[in-house]
């Protein structure tokens, strides 16, 4: 039987992660160190492939064959294919709140709607994993730092959107609720990476800085290239690394934000078993019917599926 727990978001971020991010500083002040030096002029350059080709080709490929491997490690997982449900609970129609059984009953309720054409369909004997995150509070202000946490980590716009006119409320907070989320929960299916943007941009911007040091990794690689070209690719390969430390830092920031709560199921059950393992969860959350509850659901039938939990800091 599984248990609740308080999520410990900072998985999201784990060493190998940070790792990468730090070794991209280290890697585009070396490519760009050559680059500006190579720059400056043919007569200098000429020496440094002498001198020092072997040297920076060598401390350059060190660090990308680092970075490929950290990337491989920390960001396969957003290859995963999974059905993804968000549900703003009674946010929906500016209804009562209806805590964690409400919750429990519309996502029951959506594995069970023939006008969902993505929900998904696991028969009794099908093995189904699922990771579910849910905050809640008995104040709808309270609960707007966890439903923008939500939609900024997966993708929400309706969370977005919901937290916005929430936070400069004019009218009351069940008519901007109303305005803000009138679409009722259904699930979508896809990749991991179309569900984590955060750490889909840290991926394609390693992914950007890696192929540009993989055209040059070398003093002798940049003979053939302008020196104000040099000079552009050195300042791009800096400004992206800064970038790329800014998302990692703003990410580290979101998460840090308390108040999650999370579930790990897996049975062989099908949809019917996980929705059974849910009810049937040990230290279940304490908002009751008069409490305002958000979640998400990432859910597959795969043992691709095995790589997310520990996203979420489930072992």
């Amino acid at each position: 039987m599984s248990d609740w727990q308080q999520c410990d978001l900072n998985s999201l971020v784990p060493g190998q992660i940070q790792q990468a991010v730090d070794t991209v500083g280290t890697l585009s002040d070396t490519a760009s160190t050559g680059l500006k030096t190579a720059a400056g002029g043919l007569k200098v350059l000429s020496s440094l492939v002498v001198e020092a080709n072997d040297p920076l080709s060598a401390a350059i490929n060190n660090i990308t064959s680092r970075i490929d491997s950290l990337v491989d490690i920390a960001f396969n997982t957003l290859q995963t294919g999974v059905y993804f449900y968000a549900d703003g609970g009674p946010l929906i129609s500016g209804g009562e709140p209806d805590g964690v059984p409400g919750f429990i009953s519309r996502l029951d309720a959506s594995l069970r709607d023939p006008g969902d054409d993505n929900s998904p369909q696991f028969r009794d004997s099908s093995q189904v994993e699922a990771v579910i995150l849910c905050a809640g509070a008995e104040s709808i202000m309270n609960l707007l730092p966890m439903l923008k946490l939500m939609g900024e980590l997966f993708g929400i716009q309706k969370f977005k959107d919901a937290c916005h006119r929430l936070a400069n409320a004019h009218n009351t907070l069940p008519e901007e609720i109303y305005w803000s989320m009138p679409s009722p929960p259904d699930w979508q299916s896809g990749k991991m990476r179309d569900y984590l943007p955060p750490l889909a941009e840290i991926d394609e911007l390693l992914e950007q800085i890696l192929g540009m040091t993989r055209t040059a990794r070398g003093v002798g690689d940049f003979l053939g290239e302008v020196a104000q070209i040099l000079d552009e690719k050195a300042n791009i390969l800096l400004e992206m690394a800064d970038e790329t430390k800014k998302l990692a830092d703003s990410l580290e920031a979101l998460i840090s934000t308390p108040g999650m709560k999370g579930l790990h199921i897996k049975t062989n059950g099908g949809n019917e078993g996980f929705i059974e393992e849910i009810k049937q969860a040990k230290n279940p959350p304490s908002w009751h019917y008069d409490s305002w509850v958000v979640g998400v659901v990432l859910l597959g039938g795969s043992g691709d599926f095995a790589k997310i939990p520990g996203l979420f800091g489930f072992s």
